[in-house]
């Protein structure tokens, strides 16, 4: 019957009973019952994937096909995905649960794994000190400005290095 399980049962009844007016009598019957084993629908995740979000993000939708439900009691039907296809999905792993309920109550489901990639972006520059004049005293000058700030949109840290440094002395320049 094309994967369906059928369950036999068989039901005797020998001996004295009684009656509704509670009269003896002496039946001997045997019957059978029939019947459809509700089994579970089965399910199958696509295999894991991998995804890349755009530059300067941290997340990206996964489009994916949704798994069918087979079930031996009903047609098939698609199962429900959480977080569903097509749904953002954050750096990292995520991973995405496909259940499936028959009429009869029976679940079944499976999960897959989407990771989504971020492009590692060049750390972003706050403004740039602006072009200042220094007076040489002993062929020495005092370099005086503020260190620029610096902030990386993939959330890395961020170390700012000038050469030469802010507030430092320089020397061995040639005077023109």
């Amino acid at each position: 019957m094309d994967g369906e399980t059928l369950r036999k049962v068989l039901m005797s009844r020998k001996g004295p009973v009684q009656d509704v007016s509670l009269n003896p009598i002496m039946p001997c019957f045997d019957f059978f019952f029939l019947y459809k084993v509700n089994q579970p629908p089965t399910v199958q995740c696509p295999t894991d994937f991998s995804v890349t979000a755009p530059p300067l993000s941290t997340s990206t939708t996964a489009p994916f096909n949704t798994p069918l439900c087979v079930d031996n009691q009903q047609a098939n039907f698609l199962a429900t995905c959480t977080p569903s296809s097509g749904s953002p999905f954050n750096a990292g792993s995520n991973t995405v649960e496909c259940t499936c309920q028959d009429s009869g109550g029976l679940t079944g489901s499976c999960t897959f794994v989407v990771t989504c990639a971020t492009v590692n972006s060049p750390p972003q520059i706050g403004s740039c000190p602006t072009d200042f004049n220094s007076v040489a005293f002993n062929n020495q000058f005092f370099l005086q400005f503020t260190t620029p700030s610096c902030t990386d949109p993939n959330g890395d840290a961020v170390t700012v290095t000038c050469n030469p440094a802010a507030s430092s002395t320089v020397s061995n320049f040639p005077v023109l």
